[in-house]
């Protein structure tokens, strides 16, 4: 897919019951990003007093599926 921007609008929803405040969205090769540059890296959790293996484990699929889109390194 070719690099695309878009400048969105403020709008209410229907019925007014949420204010949308538009931006800017840049899809450059896959990635979504805010200003167009890809963060940087997220460490995933190591060390500490308390081990949580279950929410070191979301924690890791949610580092991964940002890096699967292109929104971070």
């Amino acid at each position: 897919m070719p690099d695309q921007t878009y400048n969105c609008k403020n709008y209410e929803t229907d019925g007014g019951d949420t204010l949308v405040i538009g931006g800017k969205l840049d899809i450059q090769g896959g990635g979504i990003t805010s200003n167009g540059a890809q963060a940087g890296a997220i460490t995933k959790p190591t060390g500490g007093t308390t081990i949580d293996a279950e929410g070191r484990a979301a924690i890791d699929s949610i580092i991964d599926a940002l890096k699967a889109v292109g929104i971070t390194l």
